[in-house]
């Protein structure tokens, strides 16, 4: 499980940087790394310092784009309350939302599409066509 989780949260870190790129700059010549830069922060949900590793990798984050990082640790079903809320105006650029709730952030196309470099070479069982989530 634990192998499961690291690669979900892999794979939504990727999300956050290409959703920064595309809330600034809808254009396609702007890179993930200046989109994060000109941001300049990352809101997650449920990704705190203390869970599998991710303060090294937010502050790896910070260092490399030049982000500030903050957390509201909440549960899954919180933070699908929280994104029906923020709807029209949001504030999150990624979270770790379980497996159980797959279903229901799908419904509600709180899932933003993208395909990491290494796409292919994750099963399909594993994976959403679209790509909106992956799991290994």
């Amino acid at each position: 499980m634990k192998t499961k989780s690291i690669f979900i949260v892999i794979m939504l870190i990727s999300v956050l940087l290409v959703s920064c790129a595309q809330a600034e700059a809808p254009d396609a010549e702007m890179s993930m790394e200046e989109g994060a830069a000109k941001e300049g922060a990352v809101n997650s949900y449920g990704m705190s310092d203390d869970w599998v590793n991710l303060g090294y990798m937010w502050k790896t984050i910070e260092d490399r784009y030049d982000v500030v990082h903050t957390d509201i640790d909440m549960t899954s079903a919180e933070q699908i309350t929280r994104l029906d809320a923020e709807k029209e105006a949001p504030v999150l650029d990624v979270a770790d939302i379980g497996y159980d709730f797959l279903g229901t952030l799908l419904e509600k196309e709180h899932a933003m599409a993208y395909k990491s470099p290494d796409w292919e070479t994750i099963p399909d069982e594993f994976k959403d066509p679209d790509g909106r989530w992956a799991s290994a």
